[in-house]
């Protein structure tokens, strides 16, 4: 129970939500980053010198660090104020697309960037790869500006 009240009185600090959201921000600079450039690799437009596999490969555990810095400090914003949240269209849509980039990252994706295909066969796996993790940048962005039902 004191853990508890604990939590409570950090969460209520007015830095909490800034340091959270900043925490936020740069796991989304780091995950999406490193996921970003193995996609434009993918669609061959940088780094053509290095195998695809080698890439995917060397920026998976900063992949995974990111998306783990994004995630815990995804709680404690949620948490900040989860009416905004839950009833937010856009954060609905942003879980769905989040869902459906993590679904495609581990069984599409990354998988096939781990095989080194050939140069070119495997643009559209990029360019879902990206348009799904922008969505979801987009989609948080727009919390903000969103009305909540009342």
């Amino acid at each position: 129970m004191e853990v508890f009240l604990q939590l409570e009185a950090i969460l209520e600090s007015p830095l909490t939500f800034p340091t959270l959201e900043c925490f936020h921000i740069a796991g989304l600079a780091v995950g999406i980053g490193t996921i970003a450039i193995v996609d434009f690799r993918l669609l061959g437009l940088g780094l053509r010198d290095q195998k695809i596999s080698t890439l995917a490969a060397n920026l998976t555990p900063l992949t995974l660090l990111g998306l783990c810095v994004t995630f815990l400090s995804a709680g404690g914003l949620f948490y900040s104020d989860p009416d905004l949240y839950y009833l937010n269209h856009s954060f609905q849509l942003k879980m769905v697309l989040l869902l459906g980039a993590l679904m495609f990252q581990f069984m599409v994706r990354q998988p096939r960037a781990l095989d080194d295909p050939p140069e070119g066969s495997a643009r559209w796996v990029g360019a879902v790869s990206l348009l799904l993790w922008a969505s979801i940048v987009f989609c948080g962005i727009f919390i903000g500006f969103t009305v909540v039902p009342e």
